[in-house]
C-alpha cells in the first residue's frame, strides 16, 4: 500500500512540474507570428507650413522733420514798412501728391502811431514731386486756406487815448521761394506770398530762419 502512495504521488508531483514548464514559455508559434508581423509605430507628422508675413517698410518722418518754428522778417504790401512774423509748423499727413501741414503765426508791425497785429492759421499743400527730402536746397511751393484776425490800435495825437479796430478775414494763400537746411535742426528760406481775395493787404516778401 505504502509503495502504491509513494509512487502515485511522484507521478503528480511530475505532471504540475511540467505543467509550470509549459506555462513559463510562449509558444513557438506565436514567437513566430510576432516576428513575422512587428507592432510598427505610425509616422511622425511634420507640422504644416506656415507662411511668412510679408516684409512692409513705412516711411517715417523724423522728429526734426515733423515740425519747426519760423522767425522772419517781411516787406508787407501796403502802408507798412516792415513786418516782423514768429510762426509754428506742423506736419499732418502725406495725401495723395501732396505733403499737408499746419502753421500757426502771429504777425506785428508798426508806424507813426498805427500798430497792427495778426494771428493766422494755415493749411498748406506742398506738392511732394518739387524737392526731394535729400536736398539740402530746395524749392519752396504750396498753397492752402488761411483764417486771420487782424488787430489794429491808432494813438489819438493829442489824447491820451487809442482806438482799436478787429476783423477777421479768410483767403487763399499762395508761397513760391526756397529753403536751405544749413544742418538737421536749423535752416533758412525765402519766400513770396501772394494771397485773395484782396480785400486787406497780405502779401509780402519774407526772409526768416527755421528751427527744426
Amino acid at each position: 500500500m505504502a509503495p502504491r502512495f509513494a509512487l502515485a504521488c511522484l507521478a503528480v508531483a511530475a505532471t504540475l512540474t511540467l505543467a509550470e514548464t509549459s506555462a513559463a514559455q510562449p509558444p513557438a508559434e506565436a514567437d513566430s507570428v510576432m516576428q513575422t508581423f512587428p507592432q510598427s509605430s505610425p509616422p511622425p507628422t511634420s507640422p504644416p507650413p506656415t507662411s511668412s508675413p510679408a516684409v512692409q517698410s513705412h516711411m517715417g518722418r523724423t522728429g526734426e522733420e515733423m515740425d519747426r518754428f519760423e522767425l522772419g522778417g517781411a516787406v508787407p504790401r501796403g502802408d507798412f514798412d516792415w513786418l516782423a512774423t514768429l510762426a509754428y509748423r506742423r506736419f499732418i499727413r502725406e495725401g495723395g501728391p501732396f505733403e499737408q501741414s499746419m502753421q500757426l503765426e502771429v504777425a506785428g508791425t508798426k508806424k507813426d502811431q498805427l500798430t497792427e497785429g495778426a494771428l493766422s492759421l494755415y493749411y498748406f499743400f506742398r506738392p511732394m514731386g518739387t524737392y526731394k527730402e535729400g536736398w539740402k536746397l530746395r524749392p519752396l511751393f504750396e498753397f492752402g486756406p488761411g483764417a486771420h484776425i487782424v488787430v489794429q490800435t491808432a494813438d489819438i495825437e493829442g489824447f491820451d487815448d487809442s482806438a482799436f479796430h478787429s476783423q477777421g478775414y479768410l483767403k487763399m494763400h499762395a508761397y513760391l521761394g526756397f529753403e536751405f537746411l544749413l544742418s538737421q535742426k536749423f535752416g533758412i528760406l525765402a519766400r513770396g506770398r501772394a494771397s485773395i481775395p484782396e480785400n486787406h493787404p497780405f502779401d509780402y516778401a519774407q526772409a526768416a530762419i527755421f528751427l527744426r
